[in-house]
């Protein structure tokens, strides 16, 4: 939620069907009784486990939309000004666990740091130019989280839900796997927030170091990963590597470009059977050592007018498939930084709606 006087409004909401919020709804602040009046007035953070059993909530605004529960934090500017909120509800009574509230905590100072990325860019630089920058990078990573983040909550949310509604039914087994699914979302979003805000250093300082990665491990982790994200879609992933022991001069961020590649092509695939060819190989060219990497789908495809826009920042759709592009352009950005290109072309030539491939090039370590 965003303060914008005399109204609070609806700064960037989850997309589930039961979140009654949506992106530019607003309320007049002052007198509404809204969870949040409180939290802005006190700029400290609030915790309902059930308004209902509570007198001081039972009728404000939000019970009559059957959200009973509540955990919010301020956001504030760098000044102590509140910027607005971020919060968490729930239809039924819930104390949000410790895991949730230090999730939360972590992406308040993420959204903070970049309020004071455009707070002192307009106090000490007084430049527009500058402030048009620094509030795209705030809108891009504000995408990048209601994009990512969504997702993660939705596969723990799924598997907490199916635990609830079979339990008594589920073997040891199936609980041990459910368990596993949201202690690795848990772990995705911790890695996520971690990455994000190193990517924002990233961005102020125009340097990134760089070591040796053997490509073949990262891969297979990226394989692994997204099998495991993924286990209700039936996915054949092979691969074709010439050379076991491949490495360039990369990051911890590579396992995010792979992945980032990956799941999109299991996302945007209307196919029962998920099919993805992975081909490493040297190549040289002007005399320069490279490996070549590509990620050939069978998915919807990609039309030749979107290739390129589609790895710009703040690109979020083309024919109704959503935020496909937010991911992409911090994989541009990286593959760029580890002095590599990127691009796409059809798996099978001129016919873009039969699948994709993703190719990279990226300098090979000499030995």
């Amino acid at each position: 939620m965003k303060v914008s006087i005399p109204y609070i409004e609806v700064f960037r909401s989850s997309e589930t069907n039961s979140n009654p919020y949506k992106v530019g709804d607003k309320e007049h602040l002052i007198g509404s009784g809204l969870y949040c009046e409180t939290v802005i007035k006190t700029k400290e953070k609030l915790l309902i486990p059930n308004a209902l059993k509570d007198k001081k909530w039972s009728k404000n605004p939000d019970v009559k939309l059957g959200l009973i529960s509540y955990l919010g934090f301020p956001i504030l500017y760098p000044n102590g000004n509140v910027f607005g909120t971020l919060c968490v509800l729930d239809l039924k009574e819930n104390k949000y666990n410790k895991d949730i509230e230090e999730l939360m905590i972590q992406l308040k100072e993420v959204i903070e740091s970049h309020l004071s990325l455009i707070y002192y860019n307009i106090i000490i630089n007084d430049s527009e130019e500058k402030y048009r920058k620094a509030y795209e990078q705030v809108n891009v990573y504000k995408d990048l989280f209601s994009h990512d983040i969504n997702n993660i909550i939705q596969v723990i949310n799924s598997s907490a839900e199916l635990y609830i509604q079979r339990k008594s039914k589920l073997k040891e087994l199936q609980v041990e796997d459910l368990i596993k699914r949201i202690e690795n979302a848990s772990k995705q979003a911790i890695r996520l927030i971690f990455n994000v805000r190193k990517l924002s250093e990233l961005e102020e300082s125009f340097e990134m170091s760089l070591k040796e990665e053997n490509v073949i491990k990262v891969i297979n982790e990226a394989i692994n990963n997204t099998r495991r994200s993924f286990q209700d879609r039936e996915i054949d992933i092979k691969t074709n590597i010439s050379n076991k022991t491949i490495k360039i001069q990369a990051n911890e961020f590579l396992l995010d470009v792979f992945e980032n590649i990956l799941n999109n092509a299991v996302k945007y695939n209307e196919n029962l059977l998920i099919k993805i060819d992975i081909s490493i190989s040297n190549v040289i060219l002007n005399k320069n050592g490279y490996v070549k990497l590509e990620f050939i789908d069978n998915g919807i495809g990609i039309p030749d007018d979107r290739k390129e826009i589609i790895f710009q920042k703040g690109f979020k759709n083309f024919k109704g498939v959503k935020g496909m592009g937010i991911g992409l352009s911090l994989v541009k950005t990286l593959v760029e930084r580890y002095n590599g290109k990127i691009w796409i072309e059809d798996r099978v030539k001129g016919d873009y709606s039969k699948g994709s491939k993703f190719i990279l090039l990226i300098p090979e370590t000499k030995a």
